[in-house]
């Protein structure tokens, strides 16, 4: 019988955190908490806890200020923002600062939060237990909890798991272009200029992250970002925006599971470390695979049959199928 889980609540009206407790203290053991630096002194003192759910707004520290805090000292709590306003900067710093699982607003509903809690469960065990193979390796990276994101690869010498690829999705030749050119002495770069090509070079290839702009086209990219991360779930996804919709880039955030945002202009040095960093988390979950009946990407790609049910989910792409492979 698997241990109950550990659930802290932090909010600065305690009469929210009350309601919490009461709804969830059957299911799970539900710590409180009414402000930032009470929490991360629960998190010190309780043991494991596998996931916190935090306000954004509380007086001293900012819900994100807290997870980011969080993930420093429980790298494997599962992070949940909840706030009553949508301001684009604070999220994109939730997700960059924060690396938060989910987002939700507020008032929530119970459905919500309770099937969004049961996730978060199921993914912060899976990661304190991964699946390892009988006598497989240590792995040679180190986790990237513990390495600094701020440790960009050295110019002209590509990173050890270079086989791994990545793939600059983007409508706009000469935006296209610059991303190939900015990365292309740290990692293999290939570069999409449709969703239809994006998939075929998927297919074909070993990428380990996409960056990819919101529009593609005039086409939204969400779809093909959230089909990908459900059926290729080591993939990092880095988005890039010009577009100041906050509903897009939670529903990105909550359900392609983005790893980073960018606003552009970007800052050449800033989005080359947030590539660094995903390029890591694509070693880490490789590493330490989430159990999963779906096929194994291989260093030739996903191949057709993991592909198709990429395609299967998004019904507005099958015309790829008549395409011919690169």
């Amino acid at each position: 019988m698997k241990p109950i889980a550990t659930v802290l609540f932090v909010d600065d009206e305690e009469r929210i955190v009350k309601l919490l407790k009461l709804m969830f203290q059957d299911k799970y053991r539900v710590l409180t908490a009414t402000s930032g630096h009470q929490a991360l002194g629960i998190i010190q003192s309780a043991g494991h806890v596998d996931v916190v759910v935090s306000d954004q707004r509380m007086p001293e520290m900012t819900g994100i200020e807290l997870l980011s805090e969080v993930r420093k000292v429980s790298p494997d709590s599962i992070r949940v923002l909840l706030t009553g306003y949508s301001d684009l900067v604070s999220i994109i710093g939730a997700v960059n600062d924060g690396e938060v699982y989910r987002f939700l607003n507020k008032p929530w509903r119970k459905e919500d939060l309770t099937n969004t809690l049961a996730e978060c469960v199921d993914l912060s065990r899976k990661r304190r237990s991964p699946p390892q193979p009988s006598g497989a390796p240590a792995p040679s990276l180190a986790h990237p909890e513990t390495v600094s994101d701020h440790v960009a690869p050295i110019s002209g010498v590509k990173p050890l798991a270079s086989a791994a690829k990545l793939l600059a999705l983007e409508s706009m030749a000469t935006d296209r272009h610059d991303l190939m050119e900015m990365f292309t002495d740290d990692y293999d770069v290939l570069g999409a200029s449709s969703i239809t090509e994006a998939l075929q070079i998927i297919e074909h290839h070993n990428i380990g992250v996409v960056v990819a702009n919101t529009f593609v086209n005039g086409e939204r990219t969400a779809d093909l970002l959230t089909a990908l991360k459900l059926h290729a779930p080591s993939i990092v996804i880095v988005v890039l925006t010009d577009v100041a919709d906050s509903d897009m880039v939670i529903s990105m955030i909550n359900y392609a599971q983005i790893y980073r945002i960018a606003i552009k202009p970007i800052q050449p040095n800033v989005f080359r470390l947030a590539v660094s960093a995903a390029m890591r988390e694509h070693h880490r979950l490789c590493a330490r695979p989430v159990e999963t009946d779906l096929p194994t990407a291989t260093d030739a790609g996903l191949g057709v049959d993991m592909t198709k049910r990429i395609i299967e989910s998004l019904e507005r792409f099958t015309e790829v199928r008549d395409q011919k492979p690169l």
